[in-house]
């Protein structure tokens, strides 16, 4: 897959062989299929700017369920703010990585046959499931400017090392991969690989588009200091100035990590072009104050309480879905009694700690009823069901 598309993208880049374009701008076209390949559909949007005879900036998202005017829905507003190419494939969804690869290669091929795409301006997205796809594929290939990755981070067989492109975390803080999310931070971080993490209030969902707007600003910032493209020294000044009001605004509304989070992606990204000593001087404060330190504290012992929940339910859950004749609702009742005991009121990060834990329960099983290999008997759905409804009892 990697020389395939590497190679095709160099061809399409620079011979502008693309046919004419006859789709309409500023709205979804959907259903568009991939030619001599059944039920390959995927949806477009053309930006009110697109031209047909520039090169083009492009993004290619990947849904996990395969809801492709969703996955377009939440980059619109990126799209005419930076006149990107959206493209999102309803057959590329959570399955088997080879068999994705194989129908992304297709998408891609197609989608180059039409569209003059400037190579610097290639970017990958998705959320969960299609998070995890994005950056395996950026990592196979390297055709990538960046990446987008939305609630989940990558794989351990297709992890980023020296690869070129910037990766973007978004993550909600309720969300049951949060966790996983500061870890490949953390691992990034350590390797020195281009990156930035946004959180937000929220649970595992696609963000909302103003953290959307919020990564694709980031990502213009770093190519422009590769000199990948052209950015105006105004539009640099106002990036700079929203993004220290967002610092402030979180150190105003007394939350020290996530305004740790925006002064330091201040201080990492703006220090090329301005002196920000005072930024510098302001974390150092933040970080010896009480109610940083404090809020660190918290999140430590919710981290250490999640992971230990999270063993106990994962080996209990495995155990009951293998054997369901003996498993055991009232010990789940009982389980989830507990963990909903460890919501402080006082405390926001034991709040969303519970919050991710039930919702990891819940996707266990979703995703064994639904993605079980072999298929899960009516037994084991069952199980699932009532696993889920005690969860969420409005949701299946």
């Amino acid at each position: 897959m990697k020389k395939l598309i590497f190679g095709l993208c160099l061809f399409a880049v620079f011979f502008l062989s693309a046919q004419a374009n006859t789709y309409e701008t500023g709205a979804i076209i959907d259903s568009i299929p991939i030619p001599n390949k059944d039920g390959e559909n995927f949806s477009l949007y053309l930006p009110e700017s697109f031209k047909h005879d520039a090169l083009n900036s492009i993004v290619f998202i990947f849904e996990p369920m395969g809801r492709d005017t969703l996955g377009i829905e939440v980059f619109m507003e990126a799209a005419e703010a930076y006149g990107h190419i959206l493209v999102c494939s309803s057959a590329i969804r959570n399955g088997p990585y080879q068999r994705n690869f194989e129908m992304t290669e297709r998408l891609i091929n197609h989608i180059f046959s039409k569209f003059n795409i400037n190579q610097n301006q290639i970017y990958l997205a998705g959320f969960s499931g299609g998070s995890r796809l994005a950056s395996a594929i950026a990592s196979l290939t390297n055709i990538a400017a960046g990446v987008i990755a939305c609630g989940a981070g990558f794989t351990t067989a297709h992890t980023p090392s020296a690869q070129k492109f910037a990766y973007v975390g978004i993550c909600g803080n309720k969300d049951m991969n949060f966790m996983e999310m500061m870890s490949v931070r953390r691992y990034l971080q350590n390797i020195k690989f281009n990156n930035t993490l946004f959180t937000f209030d929220g649970n595992h969902r696609w963000p909302p588009q103003d953290q959307i707007l919020r990564a694709f600003d980031w990502l213009s910032i770093e190519a422009h200091k590769k000199g990948l493209i052209e950015k105006s020294e105004k539009a640099i000044r106002i990036s700079y100035a929203n993004n220290l009001k967002l610092a402030k605004k979180a150190e105003t509304l007394k939350n020290p990590l996530r305004a740790i989070e925006e002064y330091e992606r201040v201080l990492s990204a703006y220090k090329t072009y301005y002196v920000l000593d005072s930024v510098a001087t302001k974390i150092k404060t933040l970080k010896k104050g009480k109610a940083f330190k404090g809020a660190e504290k918290s999140r430590k012992i919710a981290f250490e309480k999640e992971n230990k929940y999270t063993e106990i339910v994962v080996s209990r859950f495995n155990q009951d879905f293998n054997s369901t004749k003996k498993a055991n609702i009232s010990w789940w009742k009982k389980q989830l009694t507990r963990i909903d005991k460890e919501k402080d009121s006082a405390n926001l990060e034991f709040d969303n700690m519970v919050e991710r834990l039930r919702f990891k329960i819940y996707a266990m099983a979703y995703e064994k009823r639904v993605f079980a290999a072999p298929k899960a008997s009516e037994e084991q759905i069952a199980f699932c069901k009532e696993i889920s409804q005690l969860i969420y009892p409005k949701f299946q």
